[in-house]
């Protein structure tokens, strides 16, 4: 009896060791697929944020060509103005002031038009209101080209001109920090 009892308490043990063993590698299989389920969610949010950050520089290119494409006018017209005075008449500088509004007008207009990225939903509504804001000092800009004086006109539209996109800028800085990206200066991408 002795020895069968023996025989039945290390069988009982052996086979509770094997299941421990086989408990214990099903642990660390679980703990090694937790870590590379980590992995795998840091990788994916870097790829996420890479994606992101890749999209606002693609809008920030559309805003910045979208100014470059009707802010010419303006720039024509307070180089005419500053340099070419004499050689233009009063009529031919009318007309480039009045160029210079309707296309500070239509600048207005495109930047509320301007479509937000998916990418960047997070941020929507600070995008949009920073481009509702800078359109709404464009269509300043072409209110103050439209007085009668041409200098006066000139003076006004470009004092404000860099206040416009300082405004910009600081509207859109939060985005850019968020994201590790150096805010850039509209300013300076657009002269």
């Amino acid at each position: 009896m002795n020895r069968k009892f023996w025989s039945i308490l290390m069988s009982i043990v052996m086979c509770s060791a094997l299941i421990l063993s086989g408990c214990s590698e099903d642990t660390s299989n679980d703990a090694n697929g937790d870590q590379d389920q980590d992995t795998q969610t840091d990788e994916s949010a870097q790829l996420n944020e890479g994606k992101v950050q890749a999209s606002l520089l693609e809008f920030q290119d559309k805003v910045t060509s979208t100014i470059n494409q009707y802010d010419d006018d303006f720039k024509q017209f307070a180089q005419s103005v500053q340099s070419e005075t004499e050689n233009l008449s009063e009529e031919e500088l009318k007309t480039l002031k009045n160029e210079a509004a309707q296309s500070s007008e239509q600048l207005a207009t495109d930047l509320r038009n301007l479509e937000i990225p998916k990418e960047l939903e997070a941020y929507s509504e600070e995008l949009n209101q920073s481009l509702n804001g800078l359109a709404d000092k464009f269509e300043q800009r072409s209110e103050d080209l439209n007085t009668e004086d041409v200098q006066q006109a000139l003076k006004k539209a470009e004092s404000a001109t860099e206040e416009f996109y300082q405004n910009f800028e600081s509207g859109l800085a939060s985005i850019y920090e968020k994201l590790g990206l150096e805010t850039p200066s509209f300013l300076n991408e657009t002269q």
